[in-house]
């Protein structure tokens, strides 16, 4: 099951029942734990012993026991799950599991054995060596020789399960680095075009400086000059806006933040040096400018 229900602390009782926090809830078999590889930080896992005539009990995630019982054991404590008003013991405290792949946070949770709080429905957990698929065909018939009005349906592997969930972020990741990458040429083509212009323009000052005893290497660092110039205004104006934006963006980010400085320095260098070489080719041109056939011009 995968259900949130009420969990009553008995050393801290909440005064209405209502108050209590809810709590994502997993009904698992004793072997959940080993299948899934995830260690138990404190007590003990479920056994054949947990069942309904046996003392109820629970097992805790960390940030539960974090919550609840900071610098405590919890184990031996006891809890009620409000729903059913069914008082359990803490016999274990079980490792933080990620439920939702592009979330850092974990979520206070609890499990009860199967034997003990039985379900309708179940998720079949298997780990193999072998190549899962081979499996699908023994596993309904297993299943099957139990009972055959079982139904089994979406039969997966974990990668699969996984590909599913980030079909979606990636999906949008691919789009907007397809709109990034076009924005950075349809920039650089600008950038050039600008550049370009302006070498034009200045066709008779760079005759008269060259004329009058420049060097072209001084005339190289003149259009380039321009263009940086440009691109710092350019790139402040538009680390401004980015920055006021980044809000919209922080729920398509996982594991960096929307103001990461290490990404704003990237990109901003990278844009720099696109600007370089899109002031370049101007830069040649105007090296090479002739001072008597840009005279006889004006």
């Amino acid at each position: 099951a995968g259900v949130s229900l009420s969990l009553v602390i008995e050393k801290r009782p909440p005064k209405l029942l209502s108050q209590a926090p809810l709590i994502a809830w997993h009904i698992i078999s004793e072997d959940y734990f080993e299948t899934l590889k995830i260690p138990i930080a404190l007590g003990r896992s479920f056994n054949s012993q947990d069942n309904e005539n046996s003392t109820k009990v629970v097992i805790i995630n960390q940030t539960l026991a974090n919550k609840f019982f900071p610098n405590e054991n919890p184990i031996g404590e006891w809890v009620t799950i409000g729903l059913y008003n069914v008082k359990c013991q803490i016999v274990g405290v079980a490792n933080d599991t990620r439920n939702q792949i592009f979330s850092d946070h974990t979520k206070p949770e609890f499990y009860t054995p199967y034997l003990q709080t039985p379900w309708n429905e179940m998720a079949l957990v298997i780990r193999t060596k072998e190549n899962p698929k081979d499996l699908v065909s023994t596993l309904h018939n297993r299943v099957h020789a139990i009972d055959r009005n079982i139904p089994i349906f979406n039969v997966k592997t974990i990668d699969e399960i996984i590909a599913d969930m980030i079909f979606e972020p990636r999906f949008n990741t691919l789009l907007l680095t397809l709109f990034a990458f076009v924005a950075l040429i349809l920039a650089s083509i600008g950038i050039y075009s600008v550049m370009s212009y302006s070498v034009g323009q200045r066709t008779h000052e760079i005759g008269v400086r060259l004329a009058l005893g420049a060097q072209k290497e001084d005339i190289v660092k003149l259009v380039i000059a321009q263009g940086i110039l440009l691109a710092i205004v350019g790139i402040l104006s538009g680390l401004a806006i980015a920055y006021g934006l980044t809000r919209f963006l922080s729920g398509l980010l996982f594991g960096v933040s929307s103001t990461d400085m290490l990404t704003f320095f990237s990109v901003t260098l990278f844009l720099f040096l696109i600007t370089i070489l899109a002031c370049y080719i101007p830069a040649r041109r105007a090296m090479r400018v002739d001072p008597m056939t840009a005279l006889r011009r004006e």
